[in-house]
């Protein structure tokens, strides 16, 4: 066999082995704090879904029944800064890590978090369906390593991008060397042949380039030879001008579309010419063309191919997500909350790909105070769809002298479910909404 690049880490074996341990949980539905559209519906499959307990024996119960189920996976997961990791599974004494240096603590600490996160990963591929995909807020401290996890689950081959959002203002306390105010977003399908194009809603500068208007609706006039180092001819041919000059590309250009496709823009007055001094074109004797040829680009529904560099306009920053929490609750008892317009433009994305946008399936299994379910809840809201929401979120405790603490909320999924509750209420969705609460028990006498 030839040798292939591999990633290893003190305690890949142990978390590998969990992928494939069954578990002897259950799902235990809780009654009252489900909210259903009758009292006989809140733990039917076709409601909302919020389940408290670990979020990898949660997916191994969630595979019986979602297995290529699930359209959109979104998580925001610990970003290992040394003071948010909490899902150490016993991995935190790393097999083969002793000694008490600083490097050996930074490994330590790498290893425990990558041991939590690949098996959970893992899993959830398996809840994807063919043309599915996955996005993931992170930063700095994990990017690199989760890149590679990552390529060795989903395949380098699947990989769409490495999204990069502009979270913050940079201000506060000055760090000693540089003020952080960007983190990322790693996507992946399941089966990028699978996947058609992908939309975005563009951004507000983008939206003022269209700036013409005519019977159709709002255009803008695209140059229709651009430069390339593509060498296909297929998009280099004479075009006749207004006053019958036959023009081409020059040299290092082409035309963005073969000739048949061209024709048929032309024919459905998509195609402008103009008189210019300064054309990309060339006649059909290698001069400088009089002409420009441009093409009308509608705004249509307002979405476009989406950007790496995600548009700040759309998604707002992390300041927006606390305003969103303090309108909920009346206070920031949460650190950091992802705004929903940044979730909502990764949801919009992947749910763009199914057959009916207005469905599907999303999942975050480390929901936080679930702004995942609050986003998904106002989309429904807005134009009455049917996307159902999967949130998943151990019961981890909130900090003794906290303000969430004081407010009456000893765990953090306590208060994504009251979220969800107010979502609703404020978006007057109660009555419809039909959310199942489920709580994860061990059943020791399962295997006996």
């Amino acid at each position: 066999m030839g040798e292939t690049i591999q990633f290893c880490w003190p305690g890949k074996e142990e978390a590998i082995q969990q992928i494939h341990c069954p578990t002897n949980a259950r799902l235990v539905p809780s009654e009252e704090a489900s909210l259903s559209v009758s009292s006989h519906l809140p733990f039917q499959v076709d409601n909302h879904l919020f389940i408290e307990g670990d979020n990898l024996t949660a997916l191994k119960l969630l595979e019986a029944e979602y297995a290529k189920r699930v359209q959109v996976i979104y998580i925001d997961p610990p970003y290992n800064t040394g003071k948010d990791f909490v899902y150490d599974d016993k991995l935190t004494a790393v097999p083969g890590v002793n000694g008490q240096g600083a490097g050996t603590i930074a490994m330590r600490r790498h290893a425990a978090w990558l041991s939590m996160i690949y098996p959970r990963l893992a899993v959830a591929r398996r809840l994807l369906r063919e043309d599915g995909l996955i996005f993931i807020s992170i930063d700095d401290n994990e990017v690199h390593h989760l890149r590679l996890i990552l390529n060795e689950i989903f395949g380098e081959e699947n990989f769409v991008t490495q999204f990069v959002w502009h979270s913050s203002t940079a201000g506060g306390i000055r760090s000693k060397y540089v003020n952080r105010n960007h983190e990322y977003v790693l996507c992946y399908a399941r089966d990028l042949t699978c996947v058609p194009k992908l939309f975005a809603p563009l951004s507000q500068e983008a939206i003022k380039q269209y700036s013409r208007k005519d019977v159709r609706g709002t255009y803008r006039e695209k140059d229709f030879a651009w430069i390339t180092k593509s060498i296909n001819e297929r998009q280099r041919y004479l075009i006749e001008c207004p006053d019958g000059t036959w023009v081409q590309p020059r040299p290092g250009y082409l035309f963005r579309y073969v000739q048949e496709r061209f024709e048929q823009a032309l024919a459905d007055e998509l195609v402008v010419f103009k008189a210019t001094d300064t054309s990309p074109l060339i006649d059909d004797q290698g001069r400088s063309a009089p002409w420009n040829i441009y093409i009308k680009k509608y705004l249509g529904d307002g979405k476009g191919a989406p950007a790496s560099l995600i548009p700040k306009s759309i998604v707002g920053l992390y300041n927006h997500g606390t305003e969103e929490i303090k309108a909920i609750f009346g206070a920031k008892i949460f650190e950091n909350p992802k705004p929903t317009a940044f979730l909502r433009y990764f949801i919009e994305m992947g749910l763009g790909v199914a057959e009916n946008p207005q469905e599907g399936i999303v999942l975050d299994f480390f929901a936080g105070t679930c702004s995942t379910a609050h986003a998904v809840l106002k989309m429904n809201a807005e134009d009455g769809g049917q996307r159902r929401f999967i949130m998943v979120q151990q019961a981890e405790e909130t900090p003794a002298r906290s303000l969430a603490r004081k407010i009456g909320f000893e765990t953090i999924s306590e208060m994504g479910i009251e979220r969800i509750r107010c979502v609703g209420k404020m978006l007057d969705r109660c009555d419809e909404m039909g959310l199942c609460v489920q709580r994860i028990e061990d059943d020791l006498h399962l295997n006996d």
